[in-house]
């Protein structure tokens, strides 16, 4: 897939159930798996190659962040290991809640 010549970088901030069946993360759907379009998104705002895999990471959940950006934004995945398509229930890292976690990532990355 060939990307844009021209782009303004934006942050992106995914929450990505393992489980979920409206948005598998296979190719077998018509849709760009989950990780596929984090890595896409974070080709076109010219990150690192690859996400790295944060520390206060466990089984439940895991956070993946690709870094070197331009414009210091950020591409974020949160991989849950279960919730189906839903709203995500209790918490992500540490005390942190999914809407805390997306308000937080919003205040910190306004676009104009």
């Amino acid at each position: 897939m060939s990307l844009p010549t021209v782009f303004s970088p934006v942050s992106v901030l995914a929450v990505y159930a393992q489980d979920d069946t409206g948005q598998p993360n296979t190719a077998s759907t018509p849709l760009l798996p989950v990780t596929e379009t984090l890595a896409y998104m974070a080709r076109l705002n010219r990150c690192g190659a690859t996400a790295s895999r944060d520390g206060a990471s466990t089984d439940a959940v895991s956070l993946h962040t690709y870094s070197g950006c331009l414009d210091a934004v950020d591409v974020v995945l949160y991989t849950l290991a279960s919730g189906g398509h839903a709203w995500p229930k209790g918490r992500l890292l540490g005390d942190a809640t999914v809407a805390g976690t997306i308000l937080d990532f919003l205040v910190r990355h306004p676009k104009s």
